[in-house]
């Protein structure tokens, strides 16, 4: 699991989606540590994704 500092939300790592995870960052989510990543790489084939990573946030 990791924790999306873009939508602010608990991630399972997929290795079919674009993502990073961070080795050298972290988060606590409910008194948890968990390293750090975004859920969605930036690009334009990343855009419909990006839009229903933020409406999740909402």
């Amino acid at each position: 699991m990791y924790y999306c500092i873009r939508c602010g939300k608990l991630h399972a790592p997929k290795p079919i989606k674009r993502e990073t995870i961070f080795k050298s960052g972290f988060h606590y989510y409910d008194s948890e540590l968990y390293p750090a990543g975004i859920c969605l790489a930036e690009d334009k084939s990343a855009a419909l994704e990006s839009k229903e990573c933020k409406a999740a946030s909402a």
